[in-house]
């Protein structure tokens, strides 16, 4: 069974980014990397997000940090916050927080 983390961003937010989400995984570690945006992955070859192509294969955003409107993973706060039941799956995202601008 997994675990429901919290993750915060440290820092300021603005508009039309995602301030904060629950995730489903099996570590703090493995949450951290999971982002609000489900079209967006973190490729840790190139430390930074980025999307998966058709073929597979992670693009990395030419923006980087802010593009997806998410934090790097050392830049947000990670508090375990219980466990998950058997209908959710690592990776997945329960609820997220978005400033829409």
């Amino acid at each position: 069974m997994s675990n429901l983390y919290l993750l915060q961003r440290k820092g300021s937010v603005d508009y039309d980014e995602y301030d904060s989400c629950v995730v489903v995984a099996d570590t703090l570690e493995d949450a951290r990397y999971i982002c609000p945006s489900d079209r967006f992955v973190w490729c840790h070859a190139s430390k930074a997000f980025g999307f998966y192509r058709e073929d597979g294969t992670i693009e990395v955003s030419k923006y980087s940090k802010h593009y997806n409107g998410w934090a790097f993973p050392d830049d947000l706060d990670v508090i375990l916050i219980g466990k998950a039941n058997d209908t959710f799956k690592e990776g997945d995202v329960i609820c997220a927080s978005f400033n829409a601008g």
